[in-house]
């Protein structure tokens, strides 16, 4: 697989899954590009899936895109800070989440923002395969490491 092509206006990298595609996520300053990884012309290429600008009415930094809805519009976290619906499109967004932040008095919930982690169906669960580890003595779990 080749890399991407990577820019030097790129503050922070990540990696995700969209529409079970690999995708890689460049936070630029204000702006964020998705390039995903698929067939193009017969070769596996990186070809840009979207971007998406910081706007008056979208202020951000990074972003974190989740998933598409059934309308083609992405979900995205903003500065661990915001959940929104982005319309691909018609360039909109509405607001699905707000990290409640109370600075003025001794409440304070995370000032860090919040985690989202994307959840990829499968027939097995990761839960699963991490109890069978912790339940087989050292010895078996160095042979389960390794076969």
């Amino acid at each position: 697989m080749t890399q991407p092509t990577y820019e030097p206006d790129v503050k922070e990298y990540s990696l995700g899954v969209l529409r079970g595609c690999l995708c890689v996520v460049c936070n630029k300053e204000y702006r964020v590009e998705v390039l995903g990884f698929g067939m193009c012309g017969g070769m596996e290429t990186w070809v840009r899936l979207f971007f998406v600008n910081a706007s008056e009415s979208l202020h951000f930094k990074t972003s974190n895109p989740l998933c598409f809805t059934e309308k083609g519009e992405v979900i995205m976290a903003l500065d661990r800070k915001k959940l929104v619906v982005y319309n691909l499109e018609e360039r909109t967004h509405r607001l699905l989440f707000s990290h409640p932040e109370v600075l003025g008095q001794r409440l304070v919930v995370n000032p860090n923002g919040f985690e989202v982690a994307v959840c990829v169906e499968s027939l097995v669960s990761p839960r699963e395969g991490y109890d069978t580890i912790l339940n087989h003595s050292s010895t078996d779990r160095r042979q389960l490491r390794l076969g």
